[in-house]
């Protein structure tokens, strides 16, 4: 008989001597001689500072048991139905063309070639390693490419990141996201774990994988094409409807049926489709930095006189909120990278914008992590692209603080008016250079921002001794490209499908990838 349990809480320590099937087992009171096909189906770690209950693992699982078992964390299992079959490959009349090779629309191509298309994929950065040398000659004081960097060519931002494949989106589709991650070689447990991630060494093997899989699939990958417009052709009646990209330009290939996967970065291009009629709506989001310490002070926060060991407990996580009764704003920390590093992620000429990174070690000194105040509506409004110009207003007021790429810091101590020294070096490249932050933010988020890093340092001993690197602007898209709840075509141009996060609807690698495979089951039901 199969059976499930759910939420079965394990002590840390009692996974040194034994493995989750015999703890979990243990707990329940079962014998693990008459179980069989144990599988983990959630793993996660409690490490709340409540902890007079102690730090412990979380396990859901199913297992096969050779008798009745009466115990009521414990039920039967019904297998979880599995995705609808997809159709028999045929030859399709339309060749789809995908805008980005980030997580949307490598997963839109994906499943297209399941479905039996042949896409076309454009992406304006490079191959991998030619944009690993773009990058690095950035890091080591060379030029800004601007379509070639930390955020554009193969697997978009995500190649450059702590890549976190946790997402909350309770969707079937997730779990064949995960196996195919799993088939380009990711590790199996992302598929259980509650917080997975890769790190950007083991994302880079998995991205050579899934393009020489399209390629062998008949999906023609150009690179340094730059998609500068689209054209429409007008309908009596209708929606314009999409009918060719044009590229670098120069020369066109055309289409009536085109995937934006454009990212978040993408700001010509939002402005471009807004002209042509697509509808685009500015959409809240954050700003503020990244903040860095001692990973060491992390871990005693979060594990108490329990040592990071690198296995039962990895280099800590953190989360962090605050609601400021000066400003009404909600203040919070996003995207941590333990043992991580913080990047500059400029896409613009004479901007600055910083993210964080991480390898799949986490073993780095510093534990970093964004620290954002809301934005909405209210400090940018309705204008379409307004949100977007306030994030250039901040990224060039950060290069014109510094007159570089060097990112503008300072210590936390001194930002709330004291004098204590960092104990902590900044990791941001190519450099630094300490300056005043309330030249590069609004005065409300300045405020609010001073007032939860107060509150946290009054908390946490010690967490006065961090640093700031600013600023964090690209927390999510700026912009929605409104599109039909059901078939996902842009609402404006026909033909035109807007993917993952730069069409406002995702956000991160996993619900990024999701998006743009959901969208290709659409198109082939459109395009039969």
């Amino acid at each position: 008989m199969k059976y499930k349990c759910e939420n079965i809480k394990i002590s840390f320590q009692k996974l040194k001597d034994s493995s989750p099937f015999e703890a979990v087992l243990s707990a329940l009171g079962l014998e693990t001689s008459k179980a069989s096909n144990f599988q983990i189906t959630r793993e996660s770690l409690d490490s709340r500072l409540s902890r007079s209950a102690g730090i412990y693992y979380v396990y859901s699982a199913t297992f096969d048991y050779d008798s009745h078992i009466a115990n009521k964390s414990v039920r039967k299992h019904i297998d979880d139905k599995p995705l609808p079959p997809l159709p028999q490959p045929k030859v399709r009349k339309t060749k789809p063309v995908i805008i980005g090779a980030g997580p949307a629309g490598l997963f839109a191509a994906i499943r297209l070639v399941e479905h039996g298309f042949e896409p076309i994929i454009l992406e304006m950065g490079k191959p991998l390693l030619e944009r690993q040398m773009d990058v690095d000659r950035f890091f080591s004081g060379g030029r800004l490419d601007t379509s070639s960097n930390i955020q554009f060519g193969l697997g978009g931002a995500g190649c450059f990141s702590d890549a976190k494949l946790n997402t909350r989106i309770k969707n079937p589709m997730a779990q064949y996201i995960y196996k195919k991650l799993v088939e380009f070689g990711a590790p199996g447990e992302i598929a259980y774990q509650a917080k997975p991630h890769l790190g950007t060494d083991r994302v880079k093997p998995l991205l050579a994988n899934i393009e020489s899989h399209l390629v062998e699939s008949g999906v023609r990958i150009q690179y340094s094409s730059k998609v500068t417009g689209i054209d429409v052709e007008i309908l009596a009646g209708a929606n314009p409807q999409a009918k060719a990209v044009i590229i670098n330009d120069e020369r066109q290939i055309k289409t009536d049926c085109i995937v934006a996967a454009i990212g978040n970065a993408s700001r010509g291009f939002f402005a471009h489709l807004h002209g042509k009629g697509a509808v685009v709506q500015p959409k809240p989001f954050a700003v503020g930095f990244r903040m860095e310490h001692s990973q060491e002070l992390i871990n005693r926060h979060i594990y108490g006189h329990h040592p990071a060991d690198g296995v039962l407990l990895k280099n800590a996580e953190y989360q962090l909120t605050y609601k400021d009764s000066e400003t009404g704003r909600n203040v919070y920390t996003f995207c941590n990278c333990p043992g991580g590093l913080v990047v500059n992620s400029a896409t613009e000429a004479e901007g600055i914008a910083v993210n964080g990174m991480s390898y799949s070690g986490r073993d780095l000194p510093n534990g970093n992590s964004a620290l954002v105040v809301a934005v909405g509506l209210e400090d940018f409004g309705l204008e379409p692209l307004g949100a977007v110009r306030f994030q250039e207003q901040i990224e060039r007021a950060a290069y014109c603080q510094t007159g570089s790429y060097m990112a503008p810091v300072a210590g936390i101590s001194r930002f709330l008016g004291g004098r204590l020294e960092p104990d902590v070096q900044y990791s941001i490249l190519p450099g630094y250079v300490e300056t005043d932050f309330d030249e590069i933010f609004p005065q409300f988020a300045i405020k609010a921002l001073r007032n939860a890093l107060a509150s946290f340092c009054a908390r946490m001993t010690g967490f006065e001794h961090g640093i700031l690197t600013a600023p964090e602007t690209r927390t999510s898209s700026p912009v929605r490209l409104v599109r039909d709840k059901d078939s996902f075509e842009a609402e404006g141009i026909g033909g035109l499908f807007p993917v993952g996060e730069g069409s406002g609807y995702a956000g991160g690698i996993v619900s990024s990838a999701l998006d743009g495979a959901r969208a290709a089951d659409l198109i082939a039901q459109l395009y039969s």
